[in-house]
């Protein structure tokens, strides 16, 4: 019966066949196996989406993204430690960063080590809305 047994009031059961043989092959996972990849699933899922979301955002040099700024075509930026990334207004005003680029809406761009004292009001005088979030300690 294909592995499945038919109990006494006619309803089919999963489990071993008269035989004791398993209809799942050997294919048999212990709560601690299941616990494991349920974990492993946890922990590598937060990994696994910053790497599609990173794919999506385009990496501008800082003068790009100040020259954009001072041109009102920035949006919105968030500002994490010295990364910022943020939404152009319109990314066909940014042009191609490099030949053959396509600038798309969201970008990725770091403050120069030596700073930008004049970026906040610069930001302000833009109504661009700023988001800050902590550096993140995490090297993964």
């Amino acid at each position: 019966m294909n592995g499945m047994r038919q109990t006494g009031n006619g309803q089919r059961n999963r489990g071993p066949d008269q035989q004791g043989r398993n209809p799942f092959g050997n294919f048999n996972l212990s709560r601690g196996m299941i616990v494991f990849l349920i974990m492993l699933g946890i922990i590598l899922l937060p990994w696994l989406l910053s790497l599609m979301a990173g794919g999506k955002r385009f990496q501008v040099p800082y003068t790009t993204f100040r020259r954009q700024l001072e041109a009102d075509n920035v949006q919105r930026i968030v500002v994490q430690g010295e990364k910022i990334s943020g939404t152009f207004r319109d990314p066909s005003q940014v042009g191609p960063v490099q030949q053959g680029d396509t600038v798309p809406q969201t970008f990725i761009t770091y403050l120069p080590s030596f700073g930008d004292g004049e970026l906040l009001s610069l930001l302000e005088s833009k109504n661009v809305e700023v988001v800050t979030q902590p550096a993140s300690d995490r090297n993964w």
